[in-house]
């Protein structure tokens, strides 16, 4: 899943990390690694899993390589050099944070810690927080509870999220919330000895950030989506569509759906995604080869503020179905079925960076990738 949609579930000071592997839905996973959220059964597979299903199956080479054609949308800058650990801290712009200092600084043990916060009645009423810590030894920054996490600890900061990310709805908190959390705290960590608090904004000053970024992410919060819909009285066949997408250099992957993969470090792990409306919304290869796969359209798109680089991927992305049509036919439409205004949409993908660049939200940054 990608940056985006594969959230840290890091409450009350533990970090949730999946490293290579990938979350998807739709397709048979192991045993031990499903999982339901909601109305929906969800697996954890390897990424080696997934391409296992492909081969022998389908071809792993586009009939052309036409991947130039999406250009390369990636900063040419240095990559920074590996400078060694590094501090994981609260994000300021996203969360709310109160910081937590002994006097003398006093040596803790992350487990007593965390086991002042691990009631579940108080996180469901003071809600998600993640807990980061100093480590002494490293002088740096951590999550309290990890992998790797520190033996022991000094100063803490305890992060809320102003706008919870799991919550499709979500509503702002009042000055009220804001100093029960402070309170809360202050009752939690009591054991441990006297210390100071210092909450990073006045109650009343956090609620009116939450309501900000509230509006904030309502109005920017853009998807551009492009269709190709199949002629009259025809439909496009898996095969074919298979090809054209790995001829333009995308993969087939995550969610089942196929990806222009980004392997930079900023915004999610694909620049744009392709998939149908046509039910079930994905492709299984393993129907693809069956024969059993024909579309009503194809549909490409991506988050402007999830994108690193939004103009450059919408170019590409306009480049990219022009060739889909020139090799299946079909007419380019916008959401609402009409004929797409590729300009329009243009202007309206840099109207949406400049406002968020303008607000200290660069699209594809680890800020918004928090909020959006």
């Amino acid at each position: 899943m990608s940056k985006g949609r594969l959230l840290s579930l890091v409450a009350i000071g533990f970090a949730v990390v999946v490293g290579g592997c990938l979350m998807g839905c739709g397709s048979p996973g192991p045993d031990d690694g499903r999982a339901r959220v909601e109305d929906q059964e969800l697996y954890v597979a390897p990424a080696g899993w997934l391409q296992a299903r492909v081969r022998n199956l389908l071809p792993t080479r586009g009939s052309e390589d036409v991947s130039s054609l999406l250009g390369n949308p990636m900063p040419n800058v240095a990559l920074p050099e590996n400078e060694g650990p590094r501090d994981y801290l609260p994000d300021s712009m996203t969360d709310w944070v109160i910081d937590v200092r002994f006097g003398g600084d006093p040596p803790l043990d992350p487990r007593r810690i965390s086991g002042l916060f691990d009631d579940p009645a108080w996180q469901q009423r003071h809600g998600p927080m993640t807990i980061f810590a100093l480590d002494p030894d490293k002088g740096h920054w951590t999550y309290l509870i990890s992998a790797d996490g520190p033996k022991q600890v000094t100063r803490l900061k305890l992060a809320w999220a102003y706008l919870d990310p799991l919550d499709e709805n979500p509503e702002t908190s009042s000055p009220q919330v804001f100093r029960e959390r402070e309170t809360a705290a202050r009752e939690a960590i009591g054991p441990l000895g006297a210390a100071a608090l210092t909450m990073s904004l006045s109650p009343d000053e956090a609620a009116d950030r939450a309501r900000q970024l509230l509006d904030f992410k309502a109005r920017l919060d853009y998807s551009p989506k492009l269709a190709l819909r199949a002629p009259k009285g025809e439909l496009f066949e898996g095969r074919e569509i298979w090809d054209v997408m790995l001829s333009l250099g995308l993969a087939w992957g995550d969610m089942d759906v196929f990806h222009w993969i980004n392997p930079g470090e900023d915004g999610d792990d694909s620049f744009f995604s392709v998939w149908t409306s046509t039910p079930p919304g994905y492709f299984l290869p393993e129907e693809i080869a069956a024969g059993n796969v024909r579309v009503e359209d194809l549909v490409f798109g991506f988050s402007v503020p999830r994108c690193s680089r939004p103009g450059d991927v919408f170019e590409s992305m306009a480049r990219a179905i022009q060739y889909a049509r020139k090799r299946l036919g079909g007419t380019i439409v916008d959401e609402s079925g009409s004929a797409a205004d590729l300009e329009e949409i243009r202007r309206k993908v840099h109207s949406v960076e400049r406002e968020m660049k303008s607000h200290g939200f660069r699209p594809g940054s680890h800020s918004a990738l928090l909020l959006f």
